[in-house]
Protein backbone atom coordinates (compact mmCIF):
# COMPACT_ATOMS: atom_id res chain seq x y z
CA UNK A 1 0.00 0.00 0.00
CA UNK A 2 2.14 3.00 -1.45
CA UNK A 3 -0.21 5.43 -2.71
CA UNK A 4 -0.82 8.40 -0.33
CA UNK A 5 -4.50 8.37 -0.56
CA UNK A 6 -5.26 4.67 0.04
CA UNK A 7 -2.43 4.74 2.91
CA UNK A 8 -4.80 7.37 4.50
CA UNK A 9 -8.11 5.75 3.72
CA UNK A 10 -6.88 2.61 5.58
CA UNK A 11 -5.85 4.73 8.37
CA UNK A 12 -8.96 6.47 8.54
CA UNK A 13 -11.04 3.55 8.27
CA UNK A 14 -8.99 2.35 11.37
CA UNK A 15 -6.31 0.09 10.22
CA UNK A 16 -3.20 0.50 12.64
CA UNK A 17 -0.34 -0.52 10.23
CA UNK A 18 -1.84 1.68 7.59
CA UNK A 19 -1.78 4.59 10.27
CA UNK A 20 1.92 3.88 11.42
CA UNK A 21 2.34 3.82 7.88
CA UNK A 22 1.29 7.06 6.79
CA UNK A 23 2.97 8.33 10.18
CA UNK A 24 6.23 7.25 8.72
CA UNK A 25 5.53 8.62 5.39
CA UNK A 26 4.43 11.95 7.19
CA UNK A 27 7.76 12.20 8.75
CA UNK A 28 9.81 11.09 6.28
CA UNK A 29 7.93 14.18 4.27
CA UNK A 30 9.06 16.64 7.29
CA UNK A 31 5.34 17.03 8.29
CA UNK A 32 5.73 15.75 12.13
CA UNK A 33 2.38 17.67 13.17
CA UNK A 34 0.72 15.58 10.88
CA UNK A 35 2.40 12.50 11.30
CA UNK A 36 2.10 12.05 15.28
CA UNK A 37 -1.46 12.12 15.38
CA UNK A 38 -1.44 8.78 13.36
CA UNK A 39 1.67 7.59 15.07
CA UNK A 40 -0.58 7.87 18.58
CA UNK A 41 -3.32 6.24 17.09
CA UNK A 42 -1.60 3.37 15.80
CA UNK A 43 0.01 3.39 18.90
CA UNK A 44 -3.31 2.52 20.69
CA UNK A 45 -4.79 0.74 18.22
CA UNK A 46 -2.57 -1.97 18.98
CA UNK A 47 0.61 -1.97 16.93
CA UNK A 48 3.50 -2.97 18.57
CA UNK A 49 6.05 -0.73 15.88
CA UNK A 50 3.78 2.36 16.62
CA UNK A 51 4.24 1.96 20.69
CA UNK A 52 7.92 1.58 19.96
CA UNK A 53 8.41 4.72 17.46
CA UNK A 54 5.87 6.77 19.98
CA UNK A 55 7.99 5.84 22.87
CA UNK A 56 11.36 6.53 21.62
CA UNK A 57 9.90 9.86 19.79
CA UNK A 58 8.81 11.21 23.91
CA UNK A 59 12.21 9.95 24.95
CA UNK A 60 14.02 12.00 22.91
CA UNK A 61 11.90 15.12 21.99
CA UNK A 62 12.05 14.29 18.00
CA UNK A 63 8.65 14.37 16.02
CA UNK A 64 6.54 14.29 19.61
CA UNK A 65 6.18 16.13 22.85
CA UNK A 66 9.22 15.45 25.11
CA UNK A 67 7.73 13.16 28.19
CA UNK A 68 10.07 10.36 29.26
CA UNK A 69 7.53 8.70 31.82
CA UNK A 70 5.24 8.31 28.94
CA UNK A 71 7.84 7.15 26.64
CA UNK A 72 8.60 4.55 28.77
CA UNK A 73 5.56 3.50 28.80
CA UNK A 74 4.81 3.13 25.38
CA UNK A 75 8.18 0.99 25.06
CA UNK A 76 6.78 -1.55 27.56
CA UNK A 77 3.73 -1.85 26.03
CA UNK A 78 5.56 -2.55 22.41
CA UNK A 79 7.46 -5.17 24.56
CA UNK A 80 4.66 -6.66 25.81
CA UNK A 81 3.48 -6.72 22.42
CA UNK A 82 6.37 -8.91 21.22
CA UNK A 83 8.39 -6.03 19.63
CA UNK A 84 12.18 -8.08 19.92
CA UNK A 85 13.81 -3.93 19.52
CA UNK A 86 11.08 -2.89 21.88
CA UNK A 87 12.51 -6.13 24.33
CA UNK A 88 16.21 -4.36 24.12
CA UNK A 89 15.28 -1.00 24.71
CA UNK A 90 12.72 -1.75 27.95
CA UNK A 91 15.26 -3.75 29.08
CA UNK A 92 17.79 -0.55 29.40
CA UNK A 93 15.72 1.56 30.63
CA UNK A 94 14.19 -1.05 33.21
CA UNK A 95 18.10 -1.83 34.40
CA UNK A 96 19.01 1.89 34.07
CA UNK A 97 15.74 2.58 36.56
CA UNK A 98 15.07 5.34 33.74
CA UNK A 99 11.56 6.57 33.25
CA UNK A 100 10.73 3.71 35.63
CA UNK A 101 11.89 2.28 38.79
CA UNK A 102 15.09 -0.42 38.46
CA UNK A 103 14.35 -3.35 38.22
CA UNK A 104 17.04 -6.03 37.47
CA UNK A 105 15.06 -8.61 37.02
CA UNK A 106 12.15 -7.43 34.60
CA UNK A 107 15.67 -6.08 32.58
CA UNK A 108 16.63 -9.80 32.06
CA UNK A 109 13.26 -11.12 31.58
CA UNK A 110 13.01 -8.55 28.41
CA UNK A 111 16.96 -9.36 27.55
CA UNK A 112 15.42 -13.03 27.06
CA UNK A 113 12.46 -12.55 25.36
CA UNK A 114 14.04 -10.12 22.84
CA UNK A 115 16.54 -13.39 22.30
CA UNK A 116 13.93 -15.39 21.86
CA UNK A 117 12.28 -13.33 19.34
CA UNK A 118 16.00 -12.84 17.20
CA UNK A 119 16.92 -9.71 18.39
CA UNK A 120 21.23 -9.52 17.84
CA UNK A 121 21.94 -7.63 20.98
CA UNK A 122 19.69 -8.95 23.61
CA UNK A 123 21.68 -12.75 22.38
CA UNK A 124 24.97 -10.63 22.90
CA UNK A 125 24.08 -9.44 26.22
CA UNK A 126 22.88 -12.67 27.68
CA UNK A 127 26.31 -14.70 26.20
CA UNK A 128 28.29 -11.58 27.90
CA UNK A 129 26.80 -11.50 31.17
CA UNK A 130 25.75 -15.50 32.00
CA UNK A 131 27.78 -17.47 34.24
CA UNK A 132 26.62 -20.85 32.12
CA UNK A 133 29.47 -21.19 30.11
CA UNK A 134 27.95 -23.86 28.20
CA UNK A 135 25.21 -21.15 27.30
CA UNK A 136 27.67 -18.65 26.39
CA UNK A 137 30.03 -21.29 24.27
CA UNK A 138 26.72 -22.23 22.41
CA UNK A 139 25.12 -18.99 21.49
CA UNK A 140 28.49 -17.48 20.04
CA UNK A 141 29.00 -20.80 17.90
CA UNK A 142 24.96 -20.23 16.24
CA UNK A 143 24.18 -23.22 17.86
CA UNK A 144 21.75 -21.63 20.50
CA UNK A 145 18.70 -23.95 20.71
CA UNK A 146 15.02 -22.70 21.64
CA UNK A 147 15.72 -23.07 25.64
CA UNK A 148 19.36 -21.52 25.53
CA UNK A 149 18.17 -18.03 26.21
CA UNK A 150 16.28 -19.21 29.62
CA UNK A 151 18.98 -21.09 30.37
CA UNK A 152 21.62 -17.96 29.81
CA UNK A 153 19.60 -15.35 31.77
CA UNK A 154 19.07 -18.00 35.00
CA UNK A 155 22.68 -17.62 35.50
CA UNK A 156 23.50 -14.09 35.47
CA UNK A 157 24.05 -13.23 38.65
CA UNK A 158 23.00 -9.44 38.94
CA UNK A 159 24.73 -9.16 42.61
CA UNK A 160 28.15 -10.59 41.66
CA UNK A 161 28.25 -7.94 38.31
CA UNK A 162 27.25 -5.35 40.99
CA UNK A 163 30.08 -5.96 43.36
CA UNK A 164 32.35 -3.46 45.08
CA UNK A 165 35.45 -3.04 43.47
CA UNK A 166 38.26 -2.51 46.12
CA UNK A 167 40.21 0.98 44.88
CA UNK A 168 43.35 2.88 46.89
CA UNK A 169 44.20 6.31 47.25
CA UNK A 170 46.24 8.63 44.77
CA UNK A 171 46.06 11.45 46.60
CA UNK A 172 43.94 12.37 49.63
CA UNK A 173 44.16 16.21 48.70
CA UNK A 174 42.63 16.27 46.33
CA UNK A 175 40.56 12.89 46.86
CA UNK A 176 41.77 10.71 43.64
CA UNK A 177 40.62 6.77 44.15
CA UNK A 178 42.16 4.51 41.79
CA UNK A 179 40.83 1.05 40.74
CA UNK A 180 41.87 -1.84 38.90
CA UNK A 181 40.43 -4.30 37.58
CA UNK A 182 37.47 -1.76 37.63
CA UNK A 183 35.70 -3.73 34.66
CA UNK A 184 36.51 -7.39 33.21
CA UNK A 185 38.19 -7.31 29.74
CA UNK A 186 34.97 -8.64 27.84
CA UNK A 187 33.00 -5.44 29.12
CA UNK A 188 35.62 -2.99 28.03
CA UNK A 189 35.49 -4.69 24.95
CA UNK A 190 31.72 -4.44 24.57
CA UNK A 191 32.17 -0.96 25.31
CA UNK A 192 34.27 0.08 22.46
CA UNK A 193 32.17 -2.23 19.87
CA UNK A 194 29.16 -0.11 20.95
CA UNK A 195 31.07 3.25 20.52
CA UNK A 196 32.91 2.27 17.42
CA UNK A 197 31.55 3.52 14.22
CA UNK A 198 29.26 5.97 16.25
CA UNK A 199 32.22 8.86 16.94
CA UNK A 200 31.79 12.54 16.60
CA UNK A 201 34.23 15.56 17.53
CA UNK A 202 34.53 15.83 20.88
CA UNK A 203 33.05 19.84 22.26
CA UNK A 204 34.34 22.00 25.49
CA UNK A 205 31.88 23.98 27.33
CA UNK A 206 32.10 27.60 25.83
CA UNK A 207 33.00 30.27 28.45
CA UNK A 208 30.14 32.66 27.18
CA UNK A 209 27.44 30.78 26.07
CA UNK A 210 27.61 27.56 28.36
CA UNK A 211 26.99 25.51 24.97
CA UNK A 212 29.39 22.97 23.02
CA UNK A 213 32.16 23.61 21.79
CA UNK A 214 34.31 22.71 18.91
CA UNK A 215 38.10 23.89 20.02
CA UNK A 216 41.56 22.83 19.13
CA UNK A 217 42.02 22.58 22.79
CA UNK A 218 40.32 19.12 22.29
CA UNK A 219 40.90 16.99 19.50
CA UNK A 220 39.66 13.40 20.48
CA UNK A 221 36.02 12.29 18.97
CA UNK A 222 33.36 10.77 21.73
CA UNK A 223 30.23 8.44 21.21
CA UNK A 224 27.68 9.90 24.45
CA UNK A 225 25.08 7.05 25.07
CA UNK A 226 21.75 8.27 25.48
CA UNK A 227 19.50 6.32 27.26
CA UNK A 228 17.34 5.22 23.54
CA UNK A 229 21.37 3.62 22.40
CA UNK A 230 21.85 1.92 25.83
CA UNK A 231 21.88 -1.50 27.33
CA UNK A 232 22.08 -3.18 30.23
CA UNK A 233 25.70 -4.51 30.27
CA UNK A 234 26.04 0.21 30.16
CA UNK A 235 23.67 0.38 33.11
CA UNK A 236 25.61 -2.20 35.36
CA UNK A 237 28.93 0.22 34.68
CA UNK A 238 27.08 3.09 35.62
CA UNK A 239 25.83 0.92 38.83
CA UNK A 240 29.23 0.14 39.75
CA UNK A 241 30.71 4.11 39.35
CA UNK A 242 27.41 5.20 41.26
CA UNK A 243 28.63 2.27 44.12
CA UNK A 244 32.10 3.68 44.11
CA UNK A 245 31.31 7.71 44.07
CA UNK A 246 28.32 6.76 47.28
CA UNK A 247 26.22 8.80 44.94
CA UNK A 248 22.75 7.32 43.59
CA UNK A 249 22.69 6.01 40.22
CA UNK A 250 20.52 9.02 38.70
CA UNK A 251 22.82 11.64 39.74
CA UNK A 252 25.23 10.01 36.83
CA UNK A 253 25.42 12.21 33.73
CA UNK A 254 25.12 10.31 30.24
CA UNK A 255 27.93 8.01 30.03
CA UNK A 256 30.68 8.38 27.08
CA UNK A 257 33.22 6.89 25.31
CA UNK A 258 36.10 8.62 23.90
CA UNK A 259 38.60 7.69 21.34
CA UNK A 260 42.34 9.03 20.89
CA UNK A 261 44.29 8.68 17.69
CA UNK A 262 47.89 9.17 17.83
CA UNK A 263 48.53 13.13 18.50
CA UNK A 264 44.76 13.54 19.42
CA UNK A 265 44.82 15.62 23.11
CA UNK A 266 42.27 16.95 25.52
CA UNK A 267 44.47 19.66 26.70
CA UNK A 268 44.50 21.20 30.17
CA UNK A 269 41.21 21.14 31.59
CA UNK A 270 38.90 20.51 34.89
CA UNK A 271 35.55 19.17 34.78
CA UNK A 272 34.00 21.42 37.71
CA UNK A 273 31.61 24.26 36.40
CA UNK A 274 32.39 27.93 37.24
CA UNK A 275 29.30 29.99 38.80
CA UNK A 276 30.94 32.81 37.86
CA UNK A 277 29.95 32.14 34.05
CA UNK A 278 26.39 33.22 33.51
CA UNK A 279 25.14 30.27 31.88
CA UNK A 280 27.01 27.92 34.22
CA UNK A 281 25.46 29.05 37.07
CA UNK A 282 21.91 28.27 35.55
CA UNK A 283 22.77 24.71 35.16
CA UNK A 284 24.27 24.42 38.58
CA UNK A 285 21.35 25.59 39.80
CA UNK A 286 19.49 23.24 38.08
CA UNK A 287 21.14 20.40 37.63
CA UNK A 288 24.30 20.52 40.34
CA UNK A 289 27.36 20.74 40.69
CA UNK A 290 29.59 18.17 38.64
CA UNK A 291 31.23 16.53 41.96
CA UNK A 292 33.75 13.62 40.53
CA UNK A 293 34.84 12.21 37.33
CA UNK A 294 35.83 8.88 36.84
CA UNK A 295 37.81 7.64 33.97
CA UNK A 296 37.90 3.38 32.80
CA UNK A 297 40.80 2.85 30.42
CA UNK A 298 39.25 0.58 27.91
CA UNK A 299 42.00 -0.95 26.10
CA UNK A 300 46.52 -1.05 26.89
CA UNK A 301 47.72 -1.35 23.07
CA UNK A 302 49.30 2.42 22.90
CA UNK A 303 52.01 4.46 23.88
CA UNK A 304 51.52 7.58 26.10
CA UNK A 305 48.13 9.09 26.26
CA UNK A 306 48.27 9.00 29.90
CA UNK A 307 45.92 11.07 32.22
CA UNK A 308 47.89 14.15 33.39
CA UNK A 309 47.52 16.04 36.94
CA UNK A 310 49.98 19.06 36.38
CA UNK A 311 49.37 21.08 39.18
CA UNK A 312 50.32 17.56 41.47
CA UNK A 313 53.32 16.28 39.04
CA UNK A 314 51.48 13.55 38.14
CA UNK A 315 50.59 11.11 35.39
CA UNK A 316 47.81 8.11 35.44
CA UNK A 317 47.37 4.98 32.92
CA UNK A 318 45.28 2.52 33.69
CA UNK A 319 45.47 -1.37 32.36
CA UNK A 320 42.20 -2.95 30.44
CA UNK A 321 39.50 -2.43 33.10
CA UNK A 322 41.63 0.15 35.25
CA UNK A 323 39.48 3.39 36.61
CA UNK A 324 40.09 6.61 38.47
CA UNK A 325 37.80 8.67 40.30
CA UNK A 326 38.63 11.87 41.03
CA UNK A 327 36.55 14.70 43.44
CA UNK A 328 36.38 18.32 41.60
CA UNK A 329 35.65 19.67 44.45
CA UNK A 330 37.01 19.63 47.93
CA UNK A 331 34.85 17.72 51.41
CA UNK A 332 33.33 21.65 51.90
CA UNK A 333 32.15 21.96 48.36
CA UNK A 334 34.40 24.42 47.45
CA UNK A 335 35.87 24.13 43.62
CA UNK A 336 39.25 22.82 43.75
CA UNK A 337 41.33 23.92 41.06
CA UNK A 338 43.98 20.66 42.17
CA UNK A 339 41.90 18.20 39.72
CA UNK A 340 43.21 20.40 36.62
CA UNK A 341 43.82 17.42 34.05
CA UNK A 342 44.31 16.80 30.39
CA UNK A 343 44.29 13.73 28.56
CA UNK A 344 47.67 13.23 26.88
CA UNK A 345 47.90 11.95 23.18
CA UNK A 346 48.71 8.72 22.30
CA UNK A 347 52.07 8.38 20.27
CA UNK A 348 51.60 5.24 19.08
CA UNK A 349 48.15 3.08 18.58
CA UNK A 350 44.52 4.37 19.60
CA UNK A 351 43.20 5.21 23.20
CA UNK A 352 39.75 3.94 24.42
CA UNK A 353 38.21 5.76 27.49
CA UNK A 354 35.16 5.47 29.40
CA UNK A 355 33.92 8.66 30.66
CA UNK A 356 31.25 9.61 33.48
CA UNK A 357 30.48 12.93 35.48
CA UNK A 358 28.73 12.63 38.58
CA UNK A 359 26.67 15.09 39.33
CA UNK A 360 25.13 17.04 43.16
CA UNK A 361 22.09 16.56 41.80
CA UNK A 362 19.51 14.45 40.32
CA UNK A 363 19.64 14.37 36.43
CA UNK A 364 16.87 15.07 33.92
CA UNK A 365 17.19 12.98 30.57
CA UNK A 366 18.34 15.49 27.92
CA UNK A 367 17.17 14.93 23.97
CA UNK A 368 20.06 13.36 22.03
Amino acid sequence: MNDLADLQSAAEGGDARAQFDLARRLYDENRPGEALPWLERAAKGGDAQASLALGMRMLTGHGAPMNPKAGGQYIADAARRGDPEACRAFAALAAEGCTMPQDWAGALDALQRGAELGEASCREQLALLTSDNAARAAIEAGDASETIWAQARAAIDIPAWLRTVPGKSLSQAPRIWTFDDFLEPEICAWMIRQADGKLTPAAIYDDTSGAPLKSERRSNTHCVFHPVRADVVQAIVRARIAKVAALPQDHLELLSVLHYDPGQEFRRHVDFLDANLPRLAEELARFGQRLATCLIYLNEDFDGAETEFPVLALKWKGKIGGAILFWNVEPSGALDRRTMHAGRPPTRGEKWLLSQFVREKPQPLPSP
